[in-house]
């Protein structure tokens, strides 16, 4: 049975890093195919092969998950903060 490599490149978003299986191989110029992306290909930052790589692309999930909570979570505590400032200077809530 064929090991899976697992994929990681660079991305804007938090946690900073997307991954997926890699279908075939890393092209000259750093490139590869990600599984379930539509045959995109992207700059690959470094593989992990096997368990490791599933490992460790579904504890990259799990961050991402936990700072989405946190942060939509948190967006109504400084949504308040700035309608508490607005009210100091006598501007009506934004919401």
């Amino acid at each position: 049975m064929e090991e899976i490599n697992y994929m990681f490149w660079h991305y804007d978003l938090f946690p900073y890093l997307l991954s997926s299986e890699m279908n075939g191989n890393i092209d000259a110029e750093g490139y590869a195919k990600a599984k379930g992306y539509g045959g995109s290909k992207f700059k690959v930052s470094f593989v992990v092969w096997g368990d490791k790589g599933k490992a460790l692309a579904i504890t990259l999930e799990m961050i991402r998950d936990a700072y989405r909570t946190f942060m939509d979570d948190s967006k109504e505590v400084w949504k308040e903060k700035i309608d508490d400032t607005l009210k100091i200077y006598g501007v009506e809530k934004l919401t």
